[in-house]
């Protein structure tokens, strides 16, 4: 029921065409590209004509705010026109920029925290990462298939050099400082791959790896990200 006195059933019908008017609005202009929980509890008072069922309710907020977690991804995404960085920091580029932290990006691939850290910080082969999860990591932040191989590419060149290069970066910081030797490590790894680039460009992926995730893409109707 709306409270113009107007009838809904209270489906899923009524929850997306709430979030697709929402998501004109943010769209247009006209209310802000959310980054925070405070900004999606607010933006979800706009829909306020919409009187969601207690048994829905709980639905309707998680939809939402994952609706409005997407806006900002396209946001981040148009701001890197096109550019790609070494795979795992890649994800960690656009997680970030986006305003998501690791608790919720863990909560969207069924993962633990550890794992989402793991494979941001190139402790993870992507290669040796599920197709499954692989292809939710690339529907969350929008990578086609393009995009995912030169990510990887660059993730293969410099896997070797990094480990060396992170002891390094840990024994000149004191080990409480995370975010100094995590921004170092960044550091490190763009210079690498900065010298290493056109090497990257030669480093074939898997066949049956890409093969693999085609499919699985094919297989969720997402061919726009191939």
């Amino acid at each position: 029921m709306r409270k113009d006195g107007s009838s809904t059933t209270g489906n899923d019908n009524d929850l997306e065409k709430c979030e697709a008017e929402l998501k004109l609005l943010a769209k247009s202009g006209e209310i802000p590209y959310p980054v925070s929980e405070k900004e999606i509890e607010e933006l979800s008072n706009e829909c306020a004509g919409l009187i969601v069922p207690p048994e829905l309710e709980e639905k309707y907020l998680n939809s939402m705010k994952m609706a409005y977690e997407n806006l900002a991804i396209d946001k981040v995404r148009r701001m890197l026109h096109g550019q790609v960085r070494v795979f795992g920091r890649h994800i960690q580029y656009i997680r970030k920029e986006a305003g998501l932290n690791l608790s919720r990006v863990a909560e969207r691939l069924g993962k633990g925290e550890e794992f989402i850290q793991k494979l941001e910080s190139g402790q993870l082969n992507p290669l040796q990462v599920a197709k499954e999860t692989i292809s939710d990591i690339m529907e969350i932040f929008k990578i086609n298939v393009k995009e995912l191989i030169s990510a990887i590419q660059m993730f293969l060149v410099i896997a070797p050099m990094v480990e060396t290069a992170h002891v390094h970066a840990r024994a000149d910081t004191k080990m409480k400082e995370e975010e100094k030797i995590e921004d170092i490590s960044i550091a490190v790894e763009d210079l690498l791959y900065g010298a290493s680039k056109k090497d990257a460009r030669k480093v074939p992926i898997p066949e049956e790896f890409l093969k693999n995730i085609t499919e699985e893409l094919q297989r969720r109707g997402r061919t726009d990200l191939i």
